[in-house]
């Protein structure tokens, strides 16, 4: 298990948030068609999408953007390796979660694909679905 996944499992765990560790075919299954639907310009490295609806400085934005931009819905977390993918329950939460943790560099999604989210050390881009038809819009 890649250490990220260890850190927000043991953390989430210790907030009591509903989560699970998603691996195999699940994982590759969600790193999959997030990779294929959005396709970042970046996966390793410095994540990121390369165009966005929403660009936040992480510094600032990182403790909070969650409940700003996510609904209380499952999300998947995972850091471009197919070899795990974190599940959060309540999405709205994941700020929370991820303020406890190790600095770390990742993308979110959710069940249905609507948006990708790329987290690196400077920047947090927020692509929606919408947009990739040319249509942009909030999620809350």
């Amino acid at each position: 298990m890649i250490y990220e996944l260890e850190d927000l499992n043991n953390e989430a765990t210790s907030l009591r948030f509903e989560h699970r560790l998603l691996f195999g075919k699940e994982a590759e299954f969600v790193v999959n068609n997030a990779i294929e639907k959005f396709v970042p310009f970046r996966i390793y490295g410095h994540r990121q999408i390369g165009r966005s609806d929403v660009k936040l400085q992480t510094e600032e934005w990182e403790s909070k953007f969650s409940s700003l931009y996510i609904k209380n819905e499952k999300i998947w977390v995972f850091f471009g390796e197919k070899d795990g993918v974190f599940e959060l329950s309540d999405g709205s939460k994941f700020s929370e979660l991820v303020s406890k943790c190790i600095s770390m560099e990742y993308f979110i999604t959710n069940e249905k694909f609507e948006y990708l989210v790329a987290v690196c050390w400077y920047t947090i881009e927020i692509l929606y679905e919408t947009s990739l038809k040319g249509i942009s819009k909030k999620l809350v």
